[in-house]
This record gives C-alpha cells, sequence and structure tokens, in this order.
C-alpha cells in the first residue's frame, strides 16, 4: 500500500523552472491553490495515492531487527561497517535534494494515540506510539535532519512520551469523514478535554476503525486512493490559545498480501505518518519543513512521481506485491518489535548508495541508474527526441540489472503514451554508461494550466526488486 504523498500545486512546481527553459517550451504559469491546502481549520494535509500492485519494487530479502535501544537495557545501537567496496557505487548524478524550507519540525515529537471504543488492538499500537521515537530505526532516521545551516543544530532529537499520551475514546467513530470533519473532530476533543491539550510536539495520531471511510475532494478515499495521511489544524484547549497542531490519519484496510498482521499494516502505516508529522508538519503553499527542494530543477519529476517528503520518497514507486518488500524494516523497541518503513537520509542520500535508511545486514545490495545531471528536465517539440546520458551505479560487486524506460504519467493516469524511453543497452552493472533516446510521440497530457508533460523513469529490474530515477518532458 502507499502511504501519504505531499505534493506541490503543479503551477507552483513549474513556476520554479528557469524562466528561459519555460519560455523555450511555450508553457505560462497561472497560479493555484496548493493542492494540499485545507481550507477548513486552517489546516494543511499531505494525501497519498494508494498503489494497485502492478508491479513490484521490493527487495530480495527483508531487513533483519535492529539491535534493541538502549534504554531497555539491549546492546547500544549498531554502527556503520566502515563503508562500501572501493570503486561502489560508481561516479553519478546526485540523489535530488531534500532540504529544510523553514516553516518547523517537531524537535522531539509527542505522541499522543487516539482509540476509538471498542478497538482491540489499542494496547498494541500505544506500546508502538510509545515506542517507536525511542528506537535505533528513529536514531538512523532523524540523524540527517537538522535546521541549522549546512546540517547544524538545532536537530531532530529522541521523541518523548507525553504525560497523557493515550486517548481510548468511549465512542464510536462515524461511518464516514472529510478531512474537514476530521479538523472539527479534533477540534471538538481538545476544547473538551478528551485530547490532551498540546505543547509545540505534539501528533495526535488517530486510529480509525474498518468500518469508517474518510473521504474528501482533495484526498480521495481510505483504502482506496491513499492510506494515511498528515496535516495540522488550529486547535484552542479550555483556558488556552489558539495553536497549531499535527495529527496523522490511519485508516484500516483490508490486509494487503505483504503484510503478516493487520498491526504491521497499521504500524508501517503511522511510522510513515509520524515521521513526516515530525519533519514537515506544518506545510503549506507558503512553505515546508523538510521537503524536496525546487531550487533544483532535477527534483521537479521526482515530486511528481513519489511526492516530496521523506516518506514519500521511500515508498515503493512500482508496487509491493510480495510479503518482503523492500521498504518494510523491523525496529525494535523498549516493548516489542515493529514493522516500519524505511526513510530517505540527506546523508545516506549524499554517500550515494541506497538513500533510505536503516539499512539491514541481510538488505541485498541497491542498483540504480542515474539520469546525469542537467538532463532529468527536457523540452521537446512533438516529434522531437533528444539523446542523454544516464549512469549505473551499485553498492556491491556482481550486481546486474535490466534497464528499461517507462512512461509514468501514462501508467498513473491511464492515458496513451506519449512518449517512448530508450537505453542504447539493456544489461547494466556498476559503471556502465547508457546513452537514453527519449522521444515525444504525441501531445502529452496537461500537467497544468498551460503546462503539458509527460513524468519518465528509468526502471532498473533484477529478479523481484525494482528501482527509478524519474525526469520529465515537457512539450514545446
Amino acid at each position: 500500500m502507499q502511504f501519504a504523498r505531499a505534493r506541490l500545486p503543479l503551477a507552483t512546481l513549474f513556476s520554479a523552472l528557469p524562466l528561459t527553459l519555460l519560455t523555450a517550451g511555450g508553457a505560462g504559469c497561472g497560479s493555484s491553490t496548493n493542492a494540499a491546502d485545507k481550507d477548513a481549520g486552517a489546516a494543511v494535509v499531505d494525501s497519498g495515492v494508494l498503489d494497485t500492485g502492478a508491479l513490484q519494487d521490493s527487495a530480495a530479502e527483508a531487513s533483519q531487527p535492529e539491535a534493541a535501544a538502549p534504554e531497555s537495557g539491549a546492546p547500544a545501537c549498531p554502527q556503520p561497517d566502515g563503508g562500501l567496496p572501493a570503486g561502489y557505487p560508481a561516479a553519478h548524478a546526485p540523489f535530488p535534494d531534500v532540504t529544510y524550507q523553514g516553516a518547523g519540525i517537531l524537535a522531539e515529537p509527542e505522541v499522543v494515540t487516539v482509540t476509538f471504543q471498542g478497538d482491540t488492538l489499542a494496547p498494541q499500537l500505544e506500546q508502538f506510539d510509545d515506542d517507536i521515537l525511542q528506537t535505533c530505526w528513529w536514531d538512523d532516521v532523524r540523524s540527517s535532519y537538522c535546521t541549522g545551516a549546512n546540517g547544524a543544530p538545532p536537530c531532530l532529537a529522541r521523541g518523548k512520551v507525553p504525560a497523557n499520551a493515550h486517548v481510548e475514546l468511549a465512542m464510536a467513530a462515524a461511518a464516514t469523514y472529510t478531512d474537514a470533519d476530521v479538523q472539527t473532530f479534533v477540534q471538538q476533543q481538545v476544547a473538551s478535554g478528551a485530547f490532551p491539550a498540546p505543547d509545540a510536539n505534539t501528533i495526535y495520531v488517530v486510529y480509525f476503525p474498518e468500518t469508517t471511510t474518510i473521504s474528501d475532494p482533495g484526498l480521495g478515499t481510505s483504502c482506496q486512493t491513499f492510506g494515511g495521511y498528515h496535516g495540522s489544524t488550529q486547535v484552542t484547549p479550555s483556558g488556552g490559545s489558539a495553536t497549531s497542531v499535527a495529527y496523522a490519519v490511519i485508516p484500516r484496510c483490508a490486509l494487503p498480501p505483504y503484510f503478516n498482521t493487520a498491526l504491521d499494516q497499521l504500524t508501517f502505516d503511522a511510522s510513515h505518518e509520524i515521521t513526516e508529522s515530525a519533519t514537515d508538519p506544518f506545510a503549506s503553499g507558503q512553505g515546508a519543513g523538510f521537503y524536496l527542494d525546487f531550487g533544483n530543477q532535477a527534483n521537479e519529476a521526482w515530486n511528481l512521481t513519489a511526492g516530496g517528503e521523506i516518506g514519500d520518497l521511500c515508498v515503493d514507486l512500482i508496487g509491493e506485491s510480495q510479503n518482503t518488500p523492500h521498504d518494510q524494516y523491523t525496529a525494535v523497541g523498549a516493548n516489542g518489535s515493529y514493522v516500519v518503513q524505511r526513510m530517505w537520509s540527506i546523508n545516506a542520500a549524499a554517500a550515494g548508495g541506497d538513500p533510505c535508511v536503516p539499512v539491514g545486514p541481510s538488505d541485498a545490495p541497491y542498483f540504480n541508474t542515474a539520469i546525469a545531471a542537467g538532463a532529468g528536465l527536457q523540452v521537446l517539440s512533438v516529434g522531437g527526441s533528444v539523446t542523454f546520458e544516464a549512469d549505473g551505479f551499485s553498492t556491491a560487486p556482481g550486481t546486474t540489472w535490466t534497464l528499461t524506460g517507462f512512461d509514468w504519467t501514462s501508467y498513473t493516469t491511464g492515458t496513451a503514451s506519449s512518449i517512448t524511453v530508450t537505453p542504447n543497452v539493456t544489461s547494466v552493472e556498476n559503471g556502465t554508461k547508457v546513452m537514453v533516446t527519449l522521444t515525444l510521440n504525441s501531445q502529452p497530457p496537461q500537467l497544468a494550466q498551460g503546462i503539458s508533460g509527460a513524468v519518465f523513469l528509468l526502471l532498473a529490474n533484477s529478479g523481484t526488486t525494482f528501482h527509478s530515477w524519474s525526469g520529465i518532458v515537457i512539450a514545446n
């Protein structure tokens, strides 16, 4: 299942392109309200798309459980193993830039678990929320998220368990909610005192029962178009002042084949939303916390492919159809082990290998094919072609993969393909230089007002493992 994916509005996204590029492409950018913004309750929502599992992007082996957090009396968190073999990975263009954009983080996040009457999983969910921000998994995830210049403090710290961490409501959830309803619900529960008054680091994580559907024009429908989201809203505690607070919505969906239990699915879901709530809690059309940097035009396609937050960038893009998808990890806490998601690391991406952490001891070597710097955004007339370089890289010897070009826009929209993406070689290994020919065969779909284009992927495949690198073509 795919989870929450924040997306900037396309007109805003393309306004980041150099004026000369937009002029060359014949595209004009109109103003647009951020599609992720929800007006009611001054809230911001990060919504996602549920993957139908048509293809697979999972590693051959799931990660092994990490060492327990030091607080539990278990050994300290494992240390890096000393790096990668000489020459691995081969030189390649950098991964997308995730940067701090000034809208704040939750420096010491505090999760308040909210469940409804009759939820038999409430004790386990409460235990997970209490434990997860104290684990070695969280230490790996948070290690490169500092808001100071050049990675200086203040930095994202271990979370804290608030004094009133558990809310078990003596009420049934409604059958349906919009996001505006969710915001109102959170506001009412805070005002009544049912929810503890928030501080600057609070996240209300609301676990809805399987009998509830969240459906909203800006989001779609839970368990169909999204598997979870997070946002923020204004609340006023009794006797207090209005303040913004982060919240996460975790619906309960039919169990997909790649999770063993409903609890595994929920903790995986929640780990994504808790992480993004901490690193990008108050994103709006005016700014974000940690998000893809659109000062780098090469990042544009990645946002359209996966979304720009650090959980989005490590969700399997091509579908999850096995029991051990590449993005699962087992986090060990003081009171149990939990299935969670691996997350984007600024430091790991800069090192050039697998950008998603933690990397488990039995994870398969990472491999990919990187579009050369400056070639990830092309402007073509219909019928035109361009050829550019892409570079194969992996984290260990003996890794080979098959490379194909893939029209992502056609796949996700169900429209006819408008482009072909043809590498001159299809068998790739670390250090292979590939020449890729991109042809715009017909007018592509409209991406925003006055802008037509298509997102493409270089798709690297070995067995059941897929990795991809995103690019975009704009019609001239």
